[in-house]
């Protein structure tokens, strides 16, 4: 009887001893998700400053280009100077919002919070990549081409124009792949792990 009350007593500890183990290790998994998250998270972050402070840097650089001849009297630059301009404001502005979505992420709020704030950040990054692809990228062309013809431009400046456009579009793939997709993929497979955490 002696022993059987031992073996009870050895298997009770044990028992405590492995749920002792196992939510330490579930704190471990989540730390290591949260600072994965918060890794990505600050990316996402730091990218969005320096696309608001190339945004203000460019407003003034543009400014100063309106009054430089030959650009000073020809139509075209100054349509595509103030398409610039506009879109560099209104670049401030969503970035400015994006900014203030991001920084709503807080891990010690609610999975589910966290994940309606996620889907919410993909679906305006997908509609912004349509609108950069579809729109934004043929109205610039078309104004750069219209601009280089009311300017007479030379072949070399054609063909630069050429190289420009091939690089506007590879960097503007780049920027959504390996920028917002990738951190917003880690975040988001974060995010569902923790979820299935809370859930077991």
């Amino acid at each position: 009887m002696m022993e059987l009350d031992e073996l009870k007593n050895a298997w009770t500890a044990l028992d405590g001893k492995l749920q002792k183990n196992e939510k330490l290790n579930e704190r471990l998994v989540k730390e290591m998700l949260e600072k994965k998250s918060n890794k990505s998270l600050s990316r996402l972050l730091n990218f969005e400053f320096f696309g608001i402070i190339v945004m203000l840097l460019i407003i003034p650089l543009v400014a100063w280009m309106w009054g430089q001849p030959p650009l000073k009297n020809a139509l075209s630059p100054k349509i595509l100077f103030t398409v610039v301009v506009i879109h560099a404001m209104g670049v401030i502005i969503f970035q400015g919002k994006r900014v203030l979505e991001l920084m709503k992420f807080d891990f010690s709020n609610e999975v589910k919070t966290n994940v309606e704030l996620i889907n919410r950040f993909i679906i305006r990054i997908k509609k912004e990549k349509q609108i950069s692809f579809f729109v934004l990228m043929p109205i610039y062309y078309l104004l750069c081409i219209f601009t280089y013809y009311e300017l007479n431009a030379n072949l070399s400046l054609w063909m630069f124009l050429v190289i420009a456009f091939i690089i506007g579009i590879l960097g503007t793939y780049w920027q959504y792949k390996r920028v917002y997709d990738k951190n917003i993929q880690s975040i988001k497979n974060s995010l569902e792990e923790l979820k299935e955490l809370e859930e077991e």
